[in-house]
């Protein structure tokens, strides 16, 4: 995936995918001319993603609450177009950690952006700065669970083993795998 670095992508292209793979970003020609018109006559602190992320959310935010259905929308288009890469990328470690899925990336990532309503209900701008890292814990938290609600996936807690080495020091648990549910348990010290 090419990562975009223009201010204007970032906020007016999506990802489009072909046979459940990532192949080229689209652009919306109405998102991308209200983006430069935004852009045009800012100074160059407020050309930064995370800056426009924020200012977006506010747009959606107060919008919503004064009912203005258009403003509402068009916000939500342009956070919709940011968290592309991120709901990418959960949808692709997503489809990684779990090897017998039978999802392909592309699902993932409707569903991390099927979640979007409840990202923008749950930031808060007072306890949170950056409304990109808090939707990508978000994204893959919900695809993870929604995954889990279709029985994709199953979480288990490993059962450790009660037994305990003849010097009688403690074992060091720690996880291994790629999921995290397989664990190591150091071998018993013989006399």
């Amino acid at each position: 995936m090419r990562l975009r670095q223009n201010i204007v992508a970032i906020f007016s292209t999506f990802v489009q995918f072909e046979a459940g793979e990532f192949s080229h970003w689209s652009s919306d020609p109405k998102l991308r001319r209200r983006m430069e018109k935004c852009l045009a006559g800012q100074s160059l602190k407020e050309r930064s993603h995370s800056f426009w992320g924020l200012y977006w959310y506010k747009v959606w935010q107060v919008s919503s609450q004064s009912q203005q259905k258009p403003q509402t929308m068009q916000a939500k288009y342009h956070l919709t177009a940011y968290l592309q890469e991120p709901s990418y990328w959960a949808a692709k470690k997503a489809t990684t950690d779990f090897c017998h899925l039978k999802y392909e990336v592309s699902d993932c990532f409707q569903i991390a952006l099927s979640s979007l309503d409840s990202i923008l209900q749950g930031f808060d701008t007072l306890q949170k700065s950056n409304f990109k890292s808090y939707a990508t814990v978000i994204l893959s938290n919900y695809i993870r669970e929604i995954l889990r609600q279709r029985q994709e996936i199953v979480f288990t807690q490993p059962q450790r083993p009660k037994a305990r080495p003849l010097d009688g020091r403690a074992f060091m648990w720690r996880p291994v795998g790629r999921n995290r549910n397989l664990w190591f348990i150091p071998p018993m010290l013989k006399i």
